[in-house]
């Protein structure tokens, strides 16, 4: 995965963690975005926290370095998706 390719995706979800932070009391998800310089070139690094009231449910960390980063990303999506549609169930 390149690295725009990265930005492109910590944008999508950037905006997912920003619906589930202005729409719920109860979740807070925290998503930091780093650019770092390696030893032969820099790289983004990638991670997501959600949460829970009393918990820390969910951490997940990735970079642009990573074997498994496209796998990680979807799984925060995933991960992201269905703490939107808890929201949404108790928002409605």
């Amino acid at each position: 995965m390149t690295n725009q390719e990265f930005r492109e995706e910590a944008s999508k979800l950037f905006n997912k963690v920003e619906y589930i932070n202005e729409n719920s009391g109860f979740i807070s998800a925290f998503l930091e975005l780093h650019h770092l310089k390696g030893i032969d070139k820099p790289f983004y690094s990638l991670t997501l926290r959600i949460d829970q009231y009393k918990t820390k449910d969910t951490f997940l960390y990735t970079s642009t370095g990573s074997g498994d980063t496209a796998r990680t990303i979807l799984e925060m999506h995933q991960v992201l998706d269905a703490v939107i549609e808890g929201v949404k169930e108790v928002v409605r």
